[in-house]
């Protein structure tokens, strides 16, 4: 395990960055893709990458996408860092951005009742 929360935080957020500009790269699809964030395990050896997808009927195919291409993402990383250790991705759609985002939706139309 990493000795260094600093160094933990730095790997997490330069996974997010390079997830980010796989998917901004490569999906062509009509989805947007969005990494919201990467939880990094402890001994760095798993990352979890969460994604925003719109229009959402689009996210089983931009999550099987991902699967797809998930050697191509690790390929990136290996040459775009320098982490000795190249974690095993798993994707997910990131339910609380879901949540949030609807949130907002409901606060915008309670909105435009009062005015």
């Amino acid at each position: 395990m990493d000795a260094s929360p600093h160094k933990h935080e730095k790997a997490t957020s330069l996974l997010k960055d390079l997830a980010g500009d796989f998917f901004a790269r490569n999906s062509a699809g009509p989805a947007l893709v969005t990494v919201t964030r990467v939880e990094l395990s402890p001994t760095r050896r798993e990352a979890k990458v969460f994604l925003s997808v719109l229009p959402q009927h689009f996210e089983g195919g931009v999550i099987g996408f991902a699967e797809r291409h998930i050697r191509d993402l690790a390929s990136l990383v290996r040459t775009r860092s320098r982490m000795r250790v190249i974690p095993r991705f798993t994707f997910l759609i990131d339910e609380g951005e879901k949540h949030r985002q609807r949130i907002d939706e409901l606060l915008h139309a309670d909105e435009k009742r009062i005015v």
